[in-house]
């Protein structure tokens, strides 16, 4: 059972302190995505979501504590890698999307990646030049698939018994209440 965390320790500057021995999901692998995708438009520029990454981070991080393999695959943010952890940087949509088919088979996925949702239909291989006061015209298309950027969240968690919603709290405590969650249910299913 967890019994204390902060959030340095979340985002990988340590580890979660747990009871000895505590570890529910050992033996199973873990995927989680985290941060944004960055959508280049030439060279220079590109198109993104706001995150900062921490969420994912955290759910990896609390996941490994509790002994689970995890793969982390991360878009562009500047967070440590948490212990334990294997990560996959990534930059676009599609790379997210190549990168987490390699990752499969894994016992829980949690997408928490703001995966950008458009990008532009055609790549400029040199810097779009200005052309006087007016902006160059984009044309964008869908990405595949799937803004967190303060240090706080609210949760519901969607099951086959209904919504649970958790109250507002510290990534770092959601990330263990989602691991805890993790682990609860996973060995339900190994038990029936």
């Amino acid at each position: 059972m967890a019994i204390e965390s902060d959030e340095s320790d979340a985002l990988g500057e340590g580890g979660f302190a747990l009871d000895p021995g505590y570890q529910p999901l050992a033996g199973k692998h873990v995927l989680v995505t985290a941060g944004p995708t960055w959508e280049a438009i030439d060279p220079v520029r590109y198109i993104a979501n706001r995150s900062s990454g921490k969420q994912g981070f955290a759910i990896a991080a609390a996941s490994a504590a509790l002994g689970a393999k995890v793969t982390l695959v991360a878009g562009p943010v500047a967070l440590q890698t948490p212990k334990g952890v294997d990560r996959v940087d990534v930059e676009s949509a599609a790379e997210m999307n190549q990168a987490v088919r390699a990752a499969l088979p894994a016992d829980a996925a949690v997408m928490v990646a703001a995966v950008a949702d458009w990008r532009p239909r055609q790549y400029a291989g040199e810097k779009i030049k200005k052309r006087g006061s007016a902006p160059p015209a984009l044309m964008l298309t869908e990405n595949p698939g799937d803004v967190m950027g303060g240090d706080q969240n609210e949760v519901h968690i969607v099951s086959s018994e209904g919504i649970e919603s958790l109250d507002q709290m510290a990534k770092h405590d959601v990330a263990m209440a989602l691991a805890e969650r993790i682990a609860t249910t996973l060995t339900a299913e190994a038990a029936e």
